[in-house]
């Protein structure tokens, strides 16, 4: 066989591994479609802010590996069963997260009802001492080692995978060191309730 042969071959064998199927193209159409029509339906956010977030998402969409940890987040999403009814009364917390970590806490919707952020924190950085003051839900997309250390002077180490997590709001500041050698991703969903 001569080499132009075998160069071709290897390029088509390289086209075809890299051309996704037309199922999987499918699946995470769907995916991205049942994500979309979360934000809007459990959250209330616009169609502009759910393009926004399924950015965010998009590591995850487009690797059905993690399709389960989306699939985890829209059924923890519904079973918030966030009442839109009445308007919640709450006083900002003067330890809350975007007011304390700004720099790692980015507001990508807010209304009466939910805040949501998107936080990242690169290797080696700080994050000052904060609380998230409501329940949340959070999406990691990218995971990441921490040590933390409460006010009291307590450390604790965590490694956060990439997946969905419910957490309770937070009622003592906690300042976190990214130990890791990723940069941590994630979007935080809270509840003002």
């Amino acid at each position: 066989m001569n080499t132009r042969r075998i160069v071709i071959i290897l390029m088509v064998i390289g086209y075809c591994a890299m051309k996704p199927s037309v199922k999987n193209s499918n699946e995470i159409f769907v995916k991205s479609a049942e994500i979309q029509s979360c934000l809007t339906d459990c959250f209330r956010v616009d169609q502009e802010t759910a393009i926004l977030i399924k950015n965010w998402l998009n590591p995850l969409l487009s690797n059905e590996e993690y399709h389960p940890t989306l699939d985890a987040f829209i059924e923890k999403s519904k079973k918030l069963n966030i009442q839109f009814i009445s308007i919640p009364d709450y006083e900002l917390s003067p330890d809350d997260a975007v007011l304390k970590a700004s720099e790692w806490h980015h507001i990508l919707f807010e209304n009466s009802h939910v805040r949501i952020l998107a936080g990242v924190v690169k290797v080696g950085e700080c994050v000052p001492f904060h609380t998230h003051q409501w329940k949340r839900l959070m999406i990691v997309i990218q995971g990441g080692q921490f040590k933390s250390e409460t006010l009291q002077g307590d450390v604790e180490f965590d490694d956060i995978p990439i997946g969905t997590y419910e957490s309770h709001a937070e009622v003592s500041p906690l300042s976190s060191i990214n130990i890791g050698n990723t940069i941590f991703e994630a979007l935080v969903f809270e509840v003002k309730a």
